[in-house]
């Protein structure tokens, strides 16, 4: 008798599937049955759904990013802006000094992220 194996699923493909983000060769994998299921499961039940209800508009924002290819460049340079911020604090005083390798690092960085968004 040969018994197969349930197949565990990573949390974060999960969550894609209720963002409806989901690739479609990945979604094609997935066995029927189990997206029936995912689909009709009563998930006001389930442990931390006041949780997820209290930040929906969170969840609402990461799929409007997931699905939109502009908006998710957008947010990739955004993060890309983080660090620039936190290099561009810490060396403040360098910077301000006028040292062109500081500002020569500030500025590509600047850079990547313009290109990334298509701003000039």
């Amino acid at each position: 008798m040969h018994q197969h194996t349930k197949t565990s699923y990573h949390p974060y493909l999960l969550v894609a599937f209720y963002l409806n983000c989901l690739p479609k060769n990945i979604l094609q994998i997935i066995p029927r049955s189990t997206r029936y299921d995912w689909n009709h499961r009563v998930i006001q039940d389930s442990f931390g759904y006041d949780w997820f209800f209290e930040n929906k508009d969170l969840f609402h924002t990461l799929e409007m990013v997931a699905i939109n290819k502009k908006l998710l460049k957008i947010n990739k340079a955004f993060i890309r802006v983080i660090p620039i911020i936190r290099f561009m604090k810490e060396n403040a005083a360098a910077i301000r000094t006028g040292r062109i390798l500081m500002k020569a690092i500030v500025v590509r960085h600047i850079q990547k992220v313009a290109d990334a968004i298509g701003v000039k």
